[in-house]
């Protein structure tokens, strides 16, 4: 692992599993707070995409499918599905998922998904550009599971990278993170090290150097972020698992 010293890693070292997202979401429904409703709010974003998705790869067209996402936040902000909710029971992705169910289940028997146009928008979705990201994903995805899955996967890495890419353009070194970042998941051959070290005036020893570091970096705020939504530190490497196993 890294030998930067930050307060991410020590987080696991302390005696106790930290507060995370899901224990502040699952004590929403019984209180308020402005800890949770930063963290519900959270959720909504991070979350929206792989949801979107999920509908549609069940058949609903983009404007149901807008409607139905919409409808199924304005519940959660509201605490309508916290009474069922028990961190105990599994993670949150699971929590959103099967409540997203019961939501599509319960609108299908009233026939009444939430509308457009109405006076509050809990997220904001672009329904065109969101139709257009779904329409380019492979089409032999598998299941809305499945696909739901890849999509919570795909959203981790990007949430992990861009905290990872504002820490480094704080320390002022934005350029060479966005010359790195792409070589994250992926190998670097030797021209495009060549193209980097004479870039930033660097041997291409010291350019493979950074990128180790800066992957170490990443993996734990991939872990971090992991263990916002699961109950132990145990279940993190399962977690991980799942998200390799998604993203393959």
């Amino acid at each position: 692992m890294s030998t930067d010293a930050s307060p991410d890693s020590e987080r696991y070292k302390a005696g106790s599993f930290p507060d995370t997202m899901w224990s502040v979401v699952a004590v929403a429904g019984r209180t308020g707070s402005h800890q949770s409703d930063a963290a519900l709010n959270r959720l909504c974003g991070q979350y929206w995409y792989p949801l979107y998705c999920y509908v549609r790869r069940r058949g609903y067209s983009p404007d149901d499918s807008q409607d139905l996402v919409q409808g199924f936040f304005q519940k959660l902000l509201r605490r309508e599905f916290f009474s069922e909710a028990d961190r105990t029971k599994g993670k949150l992705r699971g929590f959103l998922l099967s409540s997203l169910q019961y939501y599509l289940l319960d609108e299908r028997k009233k026939n009444a998904a939430t509308k457009r146009g109405g006076d509050v928008t809990f997220v904001q979705i672009d329904a065109e550009e969101a139709d257009s990201r779904y329409l380019a994903e492979p089409q032999n995805a598998g299941s809305p599971d499945a696909v739901f899955e890849r999509q919570w996967a795909i959203a981790l890495m990007q949430r992990a990278t861009e905290i990872l890419g504002d820490a480094w353009r704080k320390d002022g070194k934005g350029e060479i993170f966005d010359s790195l970042s792409p070589f994250l998941l992926s190998s670097m051959d030797a021209d495009a090290a060549r193209q980097i070290a004479g870039r930033f005036q660097m041997t291409e020893g010291h350019v493979k150097v950074s990128l180790h570091r800066l992957r170490e970096r990443f993996s734990t705020v991939v872990r971090k972020e992991i263990a916002e939504t699961v109950n132990s530190e145990a279940e993190i490497d399962s977690e991980l698992a799942s998200l390799r196993e998604a993203l393959n």
